[in-house]
């Protein structure tokens, strides 16, 4: 809630302020206003006007006294114990599930560990908001019970509930165990970027080395934070150093900040990876299943089987803006577009031609495609010029950025201004039509 409240707000009574809070024409914001007001009042006032407004036969005003309960004197906290002790009488018996959430966030705004045992035994309710509410009450809770339920709750059906039961495993606690790990771990590969992203900063904190490879698609101009630069530095893995010299120059971070991580991840790669092993790490996406589909007949079952595999429904177009339409439309006349997975496939003649990895933003950045996270062959990485590339294949271009192997064209596209790698399109040879 906003702390800085205009002055009306001090200026009613108590009374006054519930009546506001309890009227049907009350907004949000106005709401949350009042309630924090009313939250920093520490008189007996407020706290026996909540305590009764909790045992209501009225939900909404039970809603409102528990909300004045959890909060209440959270700037200097006062009548802790007898708080936590109403909430949890209140949560034996309550039903509403808006009220059973407000207890759950109360708890957990009380860092209360006499709320543990009872939240655990929601953990399994079938509405998401208490699901929610259970990992919002264990915040900052270390005890055996309830990391065990926010492991269970990071596998959650929801992705909310999944997303903060990691955030709350990955940096809000700081213990280490196996259990927490392979939690995180097992996130690395969620659908959802803000949940991967938290497990990789929680793996990174424990200086677990299976997070390097996904920071990865966190190190980019268009999606670095802070906290990835960090994770960096936590991970100290060489594996690193040239998507964080890739940064230099980035405003989204220091320079400061971007040279600390590379001073840290500056080893001998070939001696690091005598000793370090990312063992049971499954990028999210594999080069090959991409691969194999060249050439294949783009029935709807087949397309059917890539939007299982890649959860996600594709779009027959792409480009929000002139210069962007321009540019796919040079390319083929039909796409299958997987803005979430940051990939393309190009179909003519009702086959398969070519798969395109999106691996930088600069060309797709207003219609919201991702960065390809997946494998890719050869040792090749976004951060590789096409010297570099030249050398990984054994191959010199036929022209900048075009490689033809036995079987496939390998097209790298660069960005003019940046010279950063921006597309990645593999294309089958032409097919021999005279036989």
């Amino acid at each position: 809630m906003n702390t800085n409240e205009p002055m009306r707000y001090h200026e009613q009574s108590i009374v006054s302020l519930i009546k506001s809070a309890l009227s049907d024409d009350c907004a949000e914001d106005t709401f949350q206003q009042i309630l924090w007001q009313l939250c920093l009042t520490t008189t007996a006032e407020v706290f026996e006007s909540a305590q009764q407004l909790s045992q209501d036969t009225d939900p909404a005003r039970r809603e409102l006294g528990v909300l004045i309960l959890g909060q209440f004197g959270m700037s200097a906290p006062v009548r802790e114990m007898q708080v936590v002790r109403i909430l949890l009488d209140i949560l034996e018996k309550e039903e509403n599930l808006d009220v059973i959430s407000s207890i759950g966030w109360g708890l957990g705004h009380r860092r209360a560990p006499e709320g543990v045992a009872p939240l655990a035994k929601l953990k399994c309710h079938p509405s998401s908001q208490i699901r929610l509410a259970v990992a919002g009450g264990l915040q900052y809770q270390s005890s055996d019970l309830a990391i065990e339920t926010l492991v269970e709750l990071s596998q959650d059906a929801d992705a909310e509930v999944r997303g903060l039961a990691t955030v709350i495993l990955g940096s809000q606690i700081t213990e280490d165990s196996k259990a927490i790990r392979e939690a995180l771990f097992a996130r690395l590969t969620d659908s959802d970027l803000k949940t991967r992203r938290e497990a990789v900063h929680g793996l990174a904190l424990r200086k677990d080395q299976r997070a390097a490879i996904p920071l990865l698609e966190f190190l980019t101009a268009s999606q670095v934070i802070f906290e990835d630069i960090q994770a960096a530095h936590r991970l100290a893995n060489p594996d690193l150093i040239a998507a964080l010299f890739a940064l230099k120059g980035c405003e989204k971070v220091s320079e400061s900040e971007i040279d600390d991580a590379i001073d840290r991840c500056n080893k001998d790669l070939e001696q690091f990876h005598k000793t370090v092993s990312y063992e049971g790490y499954q990028p999210h996406f594999d080069f090959e299943y991409f691969i194999g589909l060249l050439g294949q007949p783009a029935t709807e079952e087949t397309i059917s089987q890539i939007i299982e595999k890649l959860d996600e429904a594709p779009k027959n177009t792409i480009g929000n803006t002139a210069s962007e339409q321009i540019y796919f439309a040079s390319i083929l006349d039909q796409m299958q577009v997987f803005r979430n997975s940051g990939l393309s496939i190009f179909i003519e003649n009702a086959r398969f031609s070519t798969i395109t990895l999106h691996l930088h933003h600069t060309v797709t950045s207003t219609n919201g495609m991702r960065t390809y996270t997946g494998t890719l062959p050869y040792g090749i990485t976004r951060h590789d010029s096409i010297a570099d590339i030249a050398q990984k294949l054994g191959l010199e271009p036929q022209h900048r950025g075009l490689f033809v192997l036995p079987e496939y064209f390998f097209l790298f596209d660069y960005d003019e201004v940046s010279d950063k790698l921006i597309l990645f399109s593999i294309s089958e040879l032409p097919r021999d039509t005279s036989q």
